[in-house]
């Protein structure tokens, strides 16, 4: 047992049973919702069933088409809501549907259910010209900014960019980390949570790509996330005198500044410094400004088309290109198949490292080396090798401080990797199954 209750003797049972065999705890969550809800409907003057009802009928045909009803119109919420019924309703009505099925099966029933609802219509992607427009007009706010750089708005530009590269999901934009970026910005890797997917964790990887102003925009990003994470010694935030925040400095997309955090039980609130990771909601808020400033600055000159608020309508018009196509990454990486390219890279990096000790070093051997060994290293970064284990090996070549230039490594990325290092936990936890 949870030690969850809807206040049902039969729904608690049915529900505790079901979420025993939930394949994730966001389904656990919503047999105890759903079950919260029937619970409620009993109570309901339109709900055509007693609320001493066995907890059997409420699987009929009448009861679960007045439930269906009373849960799309927001009758059966907790709180009240502001919000008004549309789109969002009929995902929610089949997600309803799926989780009746669900409890019923723990009764042995097969629930008699209205037809279906149609599935939601999809909305229009943004067509390619308005992506591009608005990257150009982040920029552009940017260096219209009063006082010196705007900090929200280069994250946006950065975030921006990444979307219109990769149509990465706010999920799996905060899943990013630092290891999710190419040693040189070149491209990024997202780990794909597709709409509707019932696992814990990600489905897939992609390596993608990224165009010469995302990279520029993350670089400049990066930049500023490092005076987040760690302030001047004269700066309130510095965190040398406060106790690090457990893996803030390796989430690519932080706060900029310091919000209220959770509620404590004595009603007091538990204050998040500024670089905090952020949370899918958090991005889409920050996200939204952003857009609103870009539409109200650009509203009226030719040929502009206000942008959508959602970063869903951005996301649904990309078709992202492929880092080292038409190869795919591995969800986690294989131990084999690194000790090899490991084993490659230290080869290429002691051929670097004593061309560039030589004080006439032929420019052509310089080049050919630079580019086996950047080549190799594309390969260890795409196969999901975190940053730590390919710098050690590169440092143990013989390679470091400004020889990893040469390796293609951008001073940014570095500076950042650096950071993680002392404010964050020794070592980033991988990605692993």
């Amino acid at each position: 047992m949870s030690g969850r209750t809807v206040g049902h003797p039969g729904l608690d049972r049915v529900a505790a049973a079901a979420a025993r065999y939930a394949e994730s705890a966001s389904r656990e969550r919503q047999l105890w919702w759903v079950a919260g809800e029937l619970a409620r409907a009993l109570e309901h003057p339109a709900f055509p069933l007693p609320a001493d009802a066995l907890v059997e009928d409420l699987f009929e045909l009448e009861a679960t088409t007045a439930y269906l009803a009373l849960g799309a119109a927001g009758e059966l919420r907790v709180r009240a809501s502001a919000k008004k019924p549309g789109v969002d309703v009929l995902h929610s009505t089949r997600m309803r549907r799926t989780v009746l099925t669900l409890l019923a099966e723990q009764l042995g029933l097969d629930p008699d259910l209205p037809r279906r609802p149609p599935l939601p219509p999809a909305k229009t992607p943004v067509p390619p010209r308005p992506r591009e427009q608005l990257r150009e007009a982040l920029a552009d706010l940017q260096e219209r900014s009063l006082g010196g750089e705007s900090v929200a708005r280069l994250r946006m530009l950065a975030i921006g960019g990444m979307v219109a590269d990769t149509g990465a999901r706010s999920g799996e934009l905060v899943d990013q980390d630092l290891n999710d970026l190419h040693p040189g910005l070149a491209a990024a890797r997202v780990r794909r949570r597709p709409q509707g997917s019932t696992a814990d964790g990600p489905t897939s990887v992609d390596a993608v790509a990224l165009l010469r102003q995302s990279s520029t925009a993350m670089a400049a990003w990066l930049r500023v996330r490092a005076r987040i994470i760690a302030p001047a010694a004269d700066d309130p935030r510095d965190r040398t005198r406060a106790t690090a925040l457990t893996g803030s400095a390796w989430a690519l997309w932080v706060s900029i500044r310091s919000n209220h955090g959770e509620i404590r039980r004595d009603g007091s609130a538990a204050p998040r410094p500024a670089g905090t990771p952020l949370g899918a909601r958090g991005l889409a808020y920050a996200w939204n400004d952003a857009v609103a400033t870009v539409n109200e600055q650009l509203a009226g000159e030719p040929g502009w088309t206000p942008l959508p608020a959602r970063m869903d309508q951005l996301r649904r018009g990309v078709q992202p290109t492929g880092f080292l196509a038409p190869s795919e990454p591995p969800l986690y990486p294989d131990a084999e198949r690194a000790v090899e390219l490991l084993d490659r890279l230290a080869e290429h990096a002691r051929a670097l490292a004593a061309v560039l000790a030589q004080a006439d070093a032929d420019g052509n051997e310089l080049r050919a080396c630079r580019r086996r060994l950047r080549s190799c290293q594309d390969w260890v970064w795409f196969e999901g090798i975190d940053h730590r284990t390919t710098l050690r090996t590169l440092q143990e070549a013989g390679l470091m401080g400004g020889a990893l230039a040469q390796a293609g490594w951008h001073p940014a990325l570095l500076s950042s990797l650096d950071l993680a290092h002392r404010y964050g936990r020794a070592v980033k936890p991988a990605h692993t199954a």
